[in-house]
């Protein structure tokens, strides 16, 4: 059940266009806090959390259909 769970994350990530992707995988992997991804793409605070929960909300109660 985990591996499914995995390869559904996974290719829900993969999923993402690239911007959105990169931001929401060096916060996953802790590379960058969200005030740093915010500021590395010259974006506002609100719009990189803002971006991050609706990911958020959508792996976590959606993961076995579309967003």
């Amino acid at each position: 059940m985990m591996r499914r769970e995995f390869e559904v994350f996974d290719s829900a990530l993969k999923a993402l266009p690239a911007k959105e992707h990169d931001i929401v995988y060096t916060f996953i992997h802790k590379d960058r806090n969200m005030p740093e991804n915010a500021e590395d793409r010259d974006l506002a605070y609100q719009a990189v959390k803002n971006l991050i929960g609706d990911i958020k909300k959508c792996f976590n109660f959606n993961a076995f259909s579309a967003c």
